[in-house]
């Protein structure tokens, strides 16, 4: 596969530890001060994985420690899981090349990923389905029509994977234990569901409210999507 979003080290930055420092600096402060103006979040979670890409070529080459171990130790606000999704995206996703994709967002990305096959950029995997990816920036309609064309092939991938007998029928499900909880934890969860009642009926008067409908940035409906995917992913990891 080619090498893509390929990350420079300045070269002032000679011994490993100097390089370890440099790399993780910029991932702590690309993850904590979220998307910038000029990029979108599936641009930036794209650097972060090749940022971190570059960071493991040096620690299997010089630590001891496993690569889980030390990004536990070093990244520790930063979800196993979501690096590996970050990884895999700078791996699989040729921004330089093509551009628009990041109108895609992370999660049809990480969708056309699983379906791309090894070796395969979510670039070439798209060409191979002659679906058009050259899009102007500041054409809106081009990239509504884009992302229609892209969910319009994943729900088709999506039924022609389901075709098959689920290995799992027959086995039932094991059931899940629970910690429980002290009364700070209850209240914290019931101000959090509070919130999203508020939230889910705010967007529910947004859709009903057709002119304002219009206004909205869909870069910030992709935001959000964003970070409901990262939630889901620490909610899973919780119940394992």
């Amino acid at each position: 596969m080619k090498n893509h979003n390929k990350i420079k080290i300045p070269k002032k930055y000679k011994t490993y530890q100097e390089k370890v420092n440099f790399l993780t600096q910029e991932i702590m402060t690309e993850y904590s001060e979220g998307t910038r103006l000029d990029t979108s979040a599936t641009a930036q979670a794209i650097r972060l994985g090749a940022l971190l890409i570059e960071l493991k070529k040096l620690v299997k080459g010089e630590e001891k420690i496993e690569w889980t171990k030390f990004i536990k130790k070093k990244l520790p606000a930063i979800s196993l899981r979501t690096i590996q999704r970050y990884m895999k995206m700078a791996l699989k996703v040729d921004l330089d090349s093509c551009p628009s994709l990041a109108h895609l967002g992370q999660v049809r990305l990480s969708d056309l990923i699983s379906h791309s096959g090894e070796g395969v950029t979510v670039n070439d995997f798209l060409e191979e389905k002659e679906i058009e990816t050259d899009i102007e920036p500041e054409e809106e309609k081009a990239i509504f029509r884009f992302r229609r064309e892209v969910d319009a092939l994943l729900k088709k991938l999506e039924g022609e994977g389901a075709d098959g007998e689920d290995p799992s029928e027959g086995e039932k499900p094991k059931a899940k234990t629970q910690k429980p909880r002290d009364r700070a934890d209850v209240n914290h969860v019931m101000q959090f569901e509070v919130s999203s009642k508020a939230l889910t009926a705010n967007i529910d008067s947004i859709i009903e409210d057709k002119e304002l409908l219009s206004e909205i940035d869909t870069g910030w409906v992709e935001d959000l999507l964003e970070k409901l995917t990262e939630l889901k992913e620490m909610l899973d990891e919780l119940d394992q």
